[in-house]
């Protein structure tokens, strides 16, 4: 072997190590899986966030760069569905491939694409593309309230169909009020919206100390976790967990707390499983028993003890062949 070749051969070695312990690190992103925290910067507002902070609520997860006709051809139902199902619960999180950051955010703001936006640069080397493996765009995928993929790679009506399949699991207690809503941040980043932020944020946590002043103590415990949740960069989220951990010091308000929290699960769990009823009941009644089959299998598979599943079978049972 030639030394030009063992020259190469050398340089080479670390990145041929790097990618192949990306592969297995890699998690499959496929239906049913959860998809992998990761923390990022919305390039319009500036606001640091994780995937974890949209918990509670539908997450369209959208690779694509103003470069990708196709993408941009996608666009128009994007829009439409963050029209029609923002206030609903969804959020759409864009993840560009573009080399030139200015370039897809000011593409962005003409086009008035009004969500998150994670504008790095680097093209297909661009952070996130490489951490997922994204090796063609768009690549879209849905998520429901609990970060698991209901949809790998939907477009057009299976989009809009992944989507109502996600939102029928937003349980709308998790949402926020139109006076507070996140959207107020998401602008410019001028100090008056972050003004509305500070507040939107102090005056949960001045609900919550009152709550604890009356001795509503479960009360006040999920007022501040829902504040931590909402705004984990305020200074109130800040005071808001030392509150949280002095109620969960409290052997007595702890396990009210581990009631209710297990309360609300078997709340989730059963509305996941209606909302899924519900969709295969609607397809049925349009006369799309392979549609409906689908909705009836997943809730007899997904969620096996609860009281849609005994209806699923029913209605299983009376699809035509």
């Amino acid at each position: 072997m030639s030394a030009r070749m063992i020259l190469s051969a050398v340089l080479l070695l670390p990145l041929l190590l790097v990618d192949v312990a990306s592969a297995q690190d890699a998690v499959p992103l496929r239906r049913g899986s959860t998809f992998p925290n990761f923390s990022a910067t919305d390039a319009v507002s500036g606001r640091k966030f994780q995937l974890t902070d949209f918990r509670g609520r539908v997450v369209l997860l959208d690779f694509w760069a103003t470069w990708c006709r196709p993408c941009i051809a996608e666009l128009p139902n994007v829009k439409q569905a963050y029209g029609k199902y923002h206030e609903q619960g969804l959020e759409i999180i864009s993840i560009s491939l573009d080399n030139r950051p200015e370039v897809c955010l000011k593409y962005a703001r003409a086009n008035k694409l009004d969500w998150y936006h994670v504008i790095e640069g680097g093209g297909w080397k661009t952070r996130l593309a490489r951490q997922f493996r994204v090796t063609s765009i768009p690549a879209m995928y849905v998520l429901d309230p609990n970060g698991r993929i209901i949809s790998v790679r939907p477009r057009g009506a299976s989009l809009d169909a992944a989507l109502r399949e996600a939102i029928a699991m937003v349980d709308p207690a998790d949402l926020p009020a139109v006076e507070d809503s996140d959207d107020t941040e998401r602008t410019d980043g001028t100090d008056a919206k972050r003004e509305t932020v500070r507040d939107a944020s102090r005056r949960r946590l001045d609900k919550a100390r009152q709550q604890i002043k009356a001795g509503q103590s479960l009360e006040a415990y999920f007022t501040l976790q829902d504040l931590v949740r909402r705004f984990p960069d305020s200074k109130a989220a800040t005071a808001a967990r030392t509150e949280i951990a002095a109620l969960q010091a409290d052997p007595v308000v702890k396990a009210e707390i581990d009631a209710a929290i297990k309360r609300r699960q078997q709340e989730t769990y059963e509305k996941e499983a209606a909302g899924l009823l519900r969709m295969g009941q609607t397809l049925a009644g349009k006369n799309q028993p392979t549609e409906a089959r689908k909705y009836f299998t997943a809730v007899i598979e997904r969620y096996a003890d609860s009281a849609a599943a005994r209806t699923a079978k029913e209605e299983l049972a009376r699809l035509p062949e």
